[in-house]
């Protein structure tokens, strides 16, 4: 018995019309399925790994720029460190639920992408840090950015994988959060032993050299993450892989 053909895309020529058909089951199928799930995963997985590890990065760096003198240059007494940790968790709670919602209205690749920007002004911003208002302000509206990335990425990856694909991919993209505590205290350590500015204290280096590459990555996720599966540049993908 000939194998059941489904019709799953079709180019209009300026004359006739050319139908690309690709079979419903079968190993001819299961080979387009593998080659298209190599490439999301070669573009997709790394976009979001980096994302979550910068995210994670910008978060915990204060930890280790109050080792290097946050805390006395900025005047800091009793619980002022901890309370100032506790406003970025109050801006990021408050800004779940908003964020969902624009996620649905804005292109998912300019909403990861401006916020991570954004975000990343922020903890770039806590250089400039000279007293306690200032750090509640620049880590309270770090929050607020960072709510638009946690959540909407794995609704996003749930535009491009299956229910039984996500899985192991959501992990990847949250387990990169353990090298963020690996690379920060490595990064911290050579900021605070080995760079020395006249006008910027160790800490100030810190939160510019990890705030700095935010705001690069944030512009190429806007030009380099896929919006959905109907939108994949033909570059990409094959119009067999596209259906």
């Amino acid at each position: 018995m000939s194998e059941t053909k489904e019709i799953v895309a079709s180019e209009t020529g300026s004359d006739h019309k050319n139908v690309v058909v690709v079979p419903q089951s079968g190993p001819e199928r299961e080979a387009i399925v593998k080659r298209l799930l190599l490439k999301l995963d070669l573009r997709l997985i790394p976009c979001f790994t980096l994302i979550f590890l910068f995210n994670s990065l910008d978060r915990g760096n204060i930890g280790n720029a109050r080792l290097a003198g946050l805390e006395t240059d900025t005047n800091l007494k009793g619980n002022d460190f901890y309370n100032a940790l506790s406003f970025f968790y109050f801006g990021y709670t408050i800004s779940q639920v908003p964020n969902m919602i624009i996620i649905k209205k804005v292109t998912p690749s300019v909403l990861v992408g401006v916020t991570m920007i954004l975000w990343g002004i922020c903890s770039t911003s806590m250089a400039a840090a000279k007293n306690y208002s200032d750090l509640v302000a620049t880590r309270f509206f770090m929050g607020v950015f960072e709510a638009g990335v946690g959540p909407a990425a794995p609704v996003i990856l749930s535009y491009f994988y299956l229910r039984h694909e996500l899985a192991w991919r959501t992990a990847l993209y949250y387990g990169s959060s353990t090298f963020a505590g690996a690379f920060g205290g490595l990064i911290a350590y050579g900021v605070t032993k080995n760079l020395s500015h006249e006008a910027l204290a160790p800490w100030k280096l810190l939160f510019i050299i990890e705030g700095v590459p935010t705001l690069f990555l944030g512009i190429i996720i806007i030009f380099l993450l896929p919006n959905s599966p109907q939108t994949l540049e033909r570059w990409f993908v094959t119009p067999e892989e596209k259906q």
